[in-house]
């Protein structure tokens, strides 16, 4: 007896062999191999004992259309039985390099499947409310928005530009007499930024439409749209989720929760105990953002938070504004992430072009103040993002967040692990370079953030791990203990933190090589040898990770002033009255080497001759080179 599952877009169906009456068939049967392609005559029979459906074909003729070699990568993992041992799933970098066959799993194509019925329901709720669909150009001749880093390209003899956003034709529309449009279209953003929130590719789904009264009308629609995307897809694909990745999709209830940034502030701290630097409650943080599920759930159930009332400061010139100047638009928080922004526009022209005055883009946008000239009617818009590249089948479809099965902590790959579920964004359509991919997965904050393992960093404190204790965490990250790496995580979150913000002066870039370190640690974890300085070797991967970012940044390396009250400047040695700013700036006028050396004696616990080894340098070189650096 032979049993071959056949499987197309419709399922999946059991082909049973009955070898002493089919003998014809043994040689077809024997050459076959897993993704072979056949063509199956016979009838279909029902059995009870068949699992899938109930149903089995008995064949009469098996004809091969196409013989798969033996496939380079395994897509799961193959547990072991009592007559052969078991095997380990591919690496995420293998996969990726066969991504066509990494594909054919059914995970994998049900998040292409899920994406699908997720924008076609909101391309058909919003027709059904009289919107129009649009295309606007993606080359464009001036950066869209103004001032936005985008991507140059060579248009024949000019030069031209990837369009950043869809933002001043959707107002274009609206001048022109289109009271409803929206947009499904690629979205091209040239930011030297490796989080999973700073994209340079995806797609976007935008929507404009006019006569409205206030920005809670935008709101409203949003909410509708949302709920009838989620209502589509838990009715097409619900249990399919659930029995493949173990996740409720949740059908919202409306309305949907609204609070004030200032008032959100205030709940977090008396719940939370979270606190945030006056220079920042102008906008959300980001773990204010992970924390503002938390706290809507606790208070109202509901997955979902509108934040309203952002300072004016940090919301685009073009947003309408109240009597006491107070941006009328808001964020939409979708389980601690932020998915859609949208926004009251401002539609007459003086104000309009005093705003943009106000922040010194006059000049740029002439072009677009030309639109509201002759009449303009009240708009409204929301920008949200759709999952092209990047689709999720877990947390609830969340359309900004990537995770799945798609990855494991236990299968080793040139010394090093990958990164835990969750890590991983799917979706993937082609072969990318590893450093693309890698790139592409700094994830790890949002990770931790959501998994409770971050809380503020000024308010959270720890005890100090000995060396044996750091050096059994990174053992058992090797082995895939989730558990160790929160712990590693919350130990050493802080001192990497503080020691990429004294070198690069950012705090979202110093994020960013945060999430990095710890993803380096994470595949770098199986390397490593016991006994070996674990924080020196920590420190060296975070340095190394500085360095990356330094030279992909060169041009942008800025002090940000709002970032300084994170970086305490009274450890080892240094006097307490020196101001962080003065200290930065002073550790701009020395060599690379030097402000290491400074950083890490400051920041990393580190003694000298651990230095050294991290720098790869002579201990009297460092001891040198830090009193130089201090002295001068």
């Amino acid at each position: 007896m032979a049993f071959i599952v056949l499987k197309d877009i419709t399922g999946k169906i059991q082909i049973t062999v009955e070898k002493e009456k089919l003998p014809e068939l043994c040689p077809v049967i024997a050459t076959l191999t897993q993704d072979s392609v056949i063509s199956v005559v016979g009838t279909a029979v029902e059995n009870d004992f068949v699992k899938m459906g109930g149903i089995e074909i008995i064949p009469e003729s098996i004809t091969a259309e196409s013989i798969a070699d033996a496939l380079p990568i395994v897509r799961k993992e193959i547990p072991a039985t009592k007559k052969r041992p078991g095997v380990e799933r591919s690496s995420i970098d293998q996969r990726i390099d066969y991504r066509w066959i990494d594909l054919r799993t059914d995970e994998n194509q049900l998040m292409f499947k899920v994406q699908t019925v997720m924008v076609n329901a909101m391309r058909q709720f919003l027709i059904d409310h009289n919107f129009i669909e649009i295309h606007t150009p993606k080359l464009i001749g001036a950066a869209s928005e103004s001032g936005a880093e985008v991507f140059e390209v060579k248009y024949f003899d000019r030069l031209a530009y990837l369009a950043q956003s869809p933002q001043f034709y959707k107002q274009m529309a609206m001048a022109s007499g289109f009271e409803r449009i929206f947009e499904v279209g690629p979205v091209f953003r040239a930011e030297k930024s490796y989080t999973n929130k700073h994209t340079t590719e995806f797609s976007g789904f935008d929507l404009e439409f006019s006569y409205i009264t206030s920005f809670k009308d935008v709101m409203k629609m949003e909410e509708e749209l949302l709920t009838y995307m989620l209502k589509s897809v838990k009715e097409k694909y619900g249990e399919e989720i659930k029995e493949l990745f173990g996740k409720e999709v949740i059908v919202p209830t409306t309305p949907f929760p609204v609070i004030k940034l200032a008032d959100l502030y205030d709940e977090l701290e008396k719940e939370f105990g979270y606190t945030v630097p006056d220079s920042e409650k102008g906008d959300l943080t980001t773990d204010a953002e992970r924390l503002s599920y938390d706290w809507v759930m606790k208070k109202y159930g509901h997955e979902f938070l509108f934040i309203t009332d952002y300072s004016a400061e940090k919301r685009a010139f073009y947003h309408m504004r109240d009597e006491n100047g107070v941006p009328q638009g808001y964020d939409l928080i979708w389980r601690g992430v932020e998915i859609t922004t949208g926004a009251q526009r401002e539609h007459r022209y003086d104000v309009l072009k005093s705003q943009a005055q106000e922040k010194g883009l006059d000049k740029d946008v002439e072009f677009y103040l030309e639109f509201f000239k002759y009449g303009c009617r009240p708009m409204a818009a929301s920008v949200s993002v759709s999952t092209a590249s990047r689709c999720s089948c877990s947390d609830s479809i969340s359309k900004k967040q990537c995770s799945s099965s798609e990855a494991r902590t236990d299968s080793p790959r040139n010394g090093k692990r990958e990164i835990p579920p969750s890590f991983c964004p799917t979706g993937y359509f082609y072969k990318m370079p590893r450093f693309v991919l890698i790139k592409s997965q700094k994830i790890f904050m949002h990770y931790a953030r959501l998994n409770g393992y971050i809380g503020e960093r000024q308010r959270r404190e720890v005890n100090s791990m000995t060396g044996k204790q750091l050096d059994l965490c990174i053992c058992e990250i090797a082995a895939g203990n989730r558990e160790a790496l929160s712990q590693l995580y919350v130990e050493m979150k802080d001192p990497v933190f503080r020691f990429a913000l004294s070198l690069v002066r950012s705090r979202h870039l110093a994020e960013d090589i945060e999430a990095e370190t710890f993803l380096n640690i994470i595949q770098s974890a199986c390397g490593y040898k016991p006994g070996t300085n674990a924080r020196a070797w920590i420190f060296a991967i975070a340095r190394n990770c500085c360095m990356d970012c330094m030279k992909a940044n060169a041009k942008f390396l800025v002090v940000d002033n709002d970032s300084l009250d994170l970086l305490p400047t009274d450890a080892n040695g240094l006097e307490q009255t020196e101001n962080a700013l003065l200290v930065l700036e002073a550790m701009k006028a020395l060599s690379e080497t030097e402000q290491m050396i400074v950083s890490l004696y400051l920041y990393s616990g580190l003694k000298q001759t651990e230095i050294a080894k991290v720098l790869n340098i002579p201990y009297l070189s460092v001891r040198s080179k830090y009193g130089y650096a201090i002295r001068n």
